[in-house]
């Protein structure tokens, strides 16, 4: 009996020894393993994991593009985490968007109809030539009137207009700057007399360019202040005089000519709108009339005091204007 427990003592012993020696073999090659991949340089690893996923079924490198895609969506929580933990104005201004977010702005509709694509608000711009004879001028020598300083010639005016403009249902209000010059002279006698103008003025003036869908016609009506300064020359005798305020009227029809534009090469005036904002060109033709000042000399008296008369009837225009 003693016999037969000692063998079964020994057997159980030999069975403890060969078990742990297996157990501390299996745990030595994982270990070796382990380090053996660790030493492998980064680029080994990328190869490795590489040639996993050509290796591998489609089923496997679907597996590993969605743990990818999983954990980057994971890194972009994180950070939109981190972001909104900071006080709004130390963020720089990139991160002022949440990641993710998508930035719409909307492109100008420059297909559409002039009535459909204009804004609030717009800017005119005028060039233009117009006659002007001032019918009881007396000239500033207190010796002739206008027929005998400019041999009856109208006085041409290079005009210049630009202001500001208020779009409303129906048309526009418009606050314009304007300034114009000419020159008209006679020649008698070897002597030369001249006279040269130059106006100045404010006007406030109101179009209806919104009425149909493209201002193919539009009429408009202006009111303003302005002041006249006079140059007149006599052979070697110079005068000048500058006028007080006085008014004017004007009113005109505007012909749209960006049709024809359209009718040659239909991007013409898309490339206009897009490059400097233009929406209209018209052809401006118009009358204009000149108030007397309030404050005139008399040429029947000698030591008269005051302002010629610079007064005129409505004289006909011609010019370009431009609608930005």
């Amino acid at each position: 009996m003693q016999l037969k427990k000692a063998v079964q003592t020994l057997i159980s012993v030999i069975f403890i020894i060969f078990g742990n020696v297996s157990v501390c073999n299996a745990q030595q090659e994982l270990e070796d393993e382990f380090v053996t991949k660790s030493e492998l340089p980064e680029s080994s690893n990328i190869k490795e994991v590489e040639s996993s996923v050509s290796v591998s079924s489609d089923g496997t490198e679907s597996q590993f593009i969605e743990e990818g895609t999983e954990t980057t969506q994971t890194t972009e929580d994180a950070s939109s985490t981190t972001q909104e933990n900071v006080p709004f104005e130390f963020l720089k201004e990139k991160d002022k968007v949440p990641r993710g977010s998508v930035v719409l702005e909307s492109a100008p509709e420059y297909d559409l109809s002039y009535k459909n694509r204009r804004g609030r608000h717009g800017v005119l711009f005028s060039i233009s030539m117009e006659k002007y004879y001032p019918l009881d001028y007396y000239s500033l020598f207190r010796d002739a009137y206008i027929e005998n300083v400019t041999g009856e010639n109208d006085i041409d005016l290079l005009a210049v207009e630009i202001g500001y403009k208020f779009n409303f249902a129906l048309g526009s209000i418009s606050v314009l700057g304007n300034i114009a010059q000419g020159t008209a002279q006679e020649k008698k006698a070897l002597i030369t007399r001249s006279i040269s103008v130059r106006r100045q003025g404010l006007s406030v003036g109101l179009a209806l360019d919104n009425i149909f869908n493209e201002p193919y016609v539009v009429p408009y009506g202006q009111v303003g202040g302005h002041q006249f300064l006079v140059d007149e020359h006599y052979g070697d005798e110079s005068d000048a005089i500058t006028t007080s305020i006085s008014t004017n009227y004007k009113i005109g029809l505007l012909f749209q000519l960006d049709w024809i534009e359209r009718a040659i090469d239909p991007t013409t005036h898309l490339r206009g709108m897009q490059s400097s904002g233009l929406q209209n060109t018209y052809l401006d033709i118009y009358m204009m009339a000149h108030q007397s000042s309030p404050d005139l000399f008399d040429p029947t008296v000698a030591d008269s005091v005051g302002d010629p008369d610079m007064g005129n009837d409505p004289q006909y225009g011609v010019g370009l204007k431009m609608e930005f």
